[in-house]
This record gives C-alpha cells, sequence and structure tokens, in this order.
C-alpha cells in the first residue's frame, strides 16, 4: 500500500498493484503466456454456462432475461479485470469487489437455474487467487454453501435426496480451497527463490565490481611505481647532470661536457624505459639482455663520474625468471642504488643477485649514513613501499636492515617463478645430457 497526502493533511491509502509485489510481467512466466487463454477462456465458458443453463421452463418469462442480463455484467467484470489490463495490475480492493461480486451473481443465477453450477469451475480459481488467504477462503466456503442450498431447494427440502449432491458441492469447495493453498504456496516459494537469485546475482555483480575496482587500483599503484621508478629516477639524474655541467661549464669545460654527455645517456635511458612502459612494461635492458647484464649496467651507471664505488655479482645458474619477477628486481636495484647515492651519501656499494632453486634473492648493501628502517614511512617516500608492495604483491619479502651510521642493507626475495621457454631449455638440457 502506497501512502498519499490526501486534502486537509490526511493521509490516504491508495492500493498498491500487485506487481508491485511480485513482478507478474517478468519475460518468461508462466502466468504470462497464459494470460491470453484465459483472456479468450472466461468470456467462452460464460457464454456457453448462458446457453447451457437457461431458464427454459418459466413460467413467468422473467428468468431467462434476468439470466441474460447478469451474465452480461459477469462478462463486462470480467473483461474489466483481465482484458482491459492484466488481472495482477489491479489493486487488493478492486479485486475483492471483483470477487464478491462473482460469488453474489452466482448465487443468483444458480438460483435461476441448476445448469449454472458449472460457473464454478471458473469463479473458484479467480476468487482464491484475487484475494488474501482469509477472504478468500471465506468467498470459497461461501460459493460451496450456496450451491448445497441450491441443492437442497431443488430437492424440495429433500435433505436426504439433496444430501449426496449437496456433500459434494462443499467438498468441491475444500478441493479448491485446499489446491489454492498448494499453489499459493508454491508461487509464494517461487517468488522467494527468484529473489534470492536476484540477490546472489546482485552480490555476484558488486562483487566483480570491487573486484574490477581493486584490479584498477592496483593497477594505478603498480603504474606509480615503475614511473617512480624509471622516468623519475632518469629525469632526477638529467637535473642532477645538468645542474653539475651549468656549475663548472666556466671553469672546467671538459668535465661539463661529460655531465651533459651523462644527462643525455640518462635522457636517452628514460625514453626507452618510457616506452617499455607502453609495451608490457617490461624494462628494455632486461629485454635485451637478461637480468644479469641489466643489473650490471645499472650498478655501472650508478657509479657515475665522481659517484659510490659499486661492485655487482651473480651468484647461481642464471635463467629467465618471469617478467614481473625480473622487473621487480631491477626495480629494486635501482631504487636502493637511487637512495644510498642520493640520500646515504654511500661511497661503497654491494649489489648481490643470488639463484636458487625455488628463491632468487637481491642484496644491496651499502656503507652510506643509514637510517631508522621503523620511521621510514614518515618521510612521505614511495621507494622503500613501492619496492615492498612489489615483493609482497609477487609473494615474496623485503627485508631493511639500517642503524644510523652504521650503513643500509636492503634485502629482496622473490619465487624464482621461471617461463615456459627456460623451462623447456632446463628439458632439453637434461635430455642431452
Amino acid at each position: 500500500m502506497t501512502a498519499l497526502a490526501g486534502d486537509g493533511g490526511q493521509t490516504v491509502r491508495a492500493p498498491q498493484p500487485r506487481a508491485e509485489v511480485y513482478d507478474f510481467d517478468r519475460p518468461g512466466e508462466s502466468w504470462t503466456r497464459w494470460l491470453p487463454v484465459m483472456r479468450v477462456l472466461g468470456p467462452s465458458v460464460l457464454v456457453l454456462t448462458l446457453l447451457i443453463a437457461y431458464p427454459r421452463d418459466d413460467p413467468g418469462g422473467w428468468h431467462g432475461p434476468l439470466a441474460i442480463a447478469l451474465t452480461a455484467i459477469l462478462v463486462a467484470a470480467f473483461a474489466q479485470i483481465w482484458i482491459r489490463r492484466p488481472i495482477w495490475k489491479h489493486g487488493e480492493r478492486t479485486l475483492t469487489a471483483y470477487s464478491f461480486l462473482q460469488v453474489a451473481l452466482y448465487g443468483a443465477l444458480l438460483a435461476l437455474s441448476p445448469g449454472f453450477a458449472v460457473l464454478q469451475v471458473l469463479i473458484y480459481p479467480q476468487v482464491l487467487f484475487s484475494m488474501p488467504l482469509i477472504r478468500a477462503i471465506g468467498a470459497a466456503m461461501a460459493i460451496g454453501v450456496i450451491s448445497a442450498a441450491d441443492t437442497l431447494a431443488v430437492s424440495n427440502g429433500d435433505v436426504r435426496a439433496a444430501l449426496p449432491s449437496a456433500s459434494y458441492a462443499v467438498m468441491v469447495a475444500f478441493m479448491f480451497v485446499a489446491m489454492a493453498l498448494v499453489n499459493k504456496d508454491a508461487i509464494s516459494q517461487s517468488f522467494e527463490r527468484r529473489k534470492l537469485i536476484d540477490e546472489l546475482t546482485a552480490a555476484r555483480r558488486d562483487a566483480a565490481a570491487a573486484e574490477r575496482a581493486a584490479g584498477v587500483a592496483q593497477e594505478r599503484a603498480r603504474l606509480a611505481r615503475e614511473i617512480h621508478d624509471t622516468l623519475m629516477q632518469g629525469f632526477a639524474s638529467v637535473v642532477t647532470h645538468l645542474e653539475t655541467a651549468d656549475a663548472v661549464l666556466t671553469s672546467d669545460p671538459d668535465r661539463a661536457r661529460t655531465h651533459v654527455s651523462a644527462a643525455e645517456e640518462a635522457a636517452r635511458a628514460s625514453l626507452a624505459e618510457a616506452r617499455t612502459l607502453i609495451w608490457a612494461l617490461r624494462p628494455a635492458a632486461i629485454a635485451e639482455a637478461g637480468l644479469p647484464v641489466a643489473l650490471r649496467r645499472v650498478a655501472l651507471a650508478a657509479s657515475g663520474p665522481n659517484g659510490p664505488q659499486v661492485e655487482a655479482t651473480v651468484s647461481g645458474p642464471a635463467r629467465q625468471l618471469q617478467t614481473d619477477v625480473e622487473v621487480a628486481l631491477l626495480r629494486a636495484a635501482q631504487e636502493s642504488l637511487a637512495n644510498a647515492r642520493r640520500h646515504a651519501a654511500a661511497t661503497h656499494i654491494n649489489v648481490t643477485l643470488t639463484y636458487f632453486d625455488d628463491v632468487v634473492t637481491l642484496d644491496v648493501a651499502d656503507d652510506g649514513y643509514g637510517f631508522d628502517p621503523s620511521k621510514a614511512d614518515e618521510s612521505g617516500g614511495l621507494g622503500l613501499r613501492g619496492i615492498r608492495e612489489r615483493a609482497e604483491g609477487l609473494g615474496g619479502s623485503l627485508t631493511v636492515e639500517s642503524s644510523p651510521g652504521e650503513g643500509t642493507t636492503v634485502a629482496i626475495a622473490l619465487p624464482a617463478i621461471e617461463t615456459p621457454d627456460s623451462l623447456d631449455e632446463v628439458a632439453l638440457s637434461e635430455e642431452a645430457r
């Protein structure tokens, strides 16, 4: 029921269509498919019953016209409820009035001719499914009582003669009520099941949307780390070299040209990395020569003019690993070297890449100022946080050991997930043995 504001501030209750409770108009519903059949069947039963039960033995001559008039009222009411629009589009009050009208007209027609008892097959279902359960049962029992009373009247009060037919009429009423109870329960369960399915579908849709949103957020975070680890570092290197070149441009032109060349090299490397971000985010250095060579190049670049002494060591049988693993290790090395050079003023850095059977590790140890790892996040930097997120995202771990004045060691361990190509090479080498 919907509350509407009426005149004088009063609240008026407007009937709520059944379609708001049960979505009968949903595509594929059985009652929607049977609606055209019912629209034809109802008037046909009424007209056919009138032809069969027409009171021909009518001394007064008024029973026949009255039967026609009452049947016409039933046909008009049926057309209003069923044909003008579907029955479930009407409000509860309208359907209750329609049901009681059918019961009253059925009693009147039955008084004119016993043959109108055939109308039970049309009136019972409509009454039982058009009203709330208690009212529907009462109306159905009223039909049974009317039918039994008419049987008794036809037998001229002979209870013994009318008892079988009257009992049958009451039994038919109980049978229709029982069928209605079963069907209503089935309909209720059907709608409840459909409601649960709709809720489950909505929940799955929401979960998929949340998963997509999480994926988008994760991808944004990953791109932020990629940009920070590549372009930002490259631009910082370019700016540093150009500033140094500008400072010594007049006093030491040769040194200035060296820094300009280094800035140009860093800019070209950043351009290559930018292309890499677009093409599968695989560093160009790794794609060209593999992780060990790329790591040595990064170490050599970190040394630079007047830079710290960097030594890169690779232990264990090197092999091609999954792209995400190699990228994470290279970025961790770049970030750690950049931190040691810019913030720790390190003079010596050791970079060690070790291949184990199931794990690959990278250790970057410097002799710089050191810091308190517990306060690393307070600085607001993304470096170590980005390395940790990469490692944990791949099922690995990051360990930072440092203290003021004691240098820093950054250790990252990742699963040694090999690419299908490298696995094939291992299998071929074993077969060759």
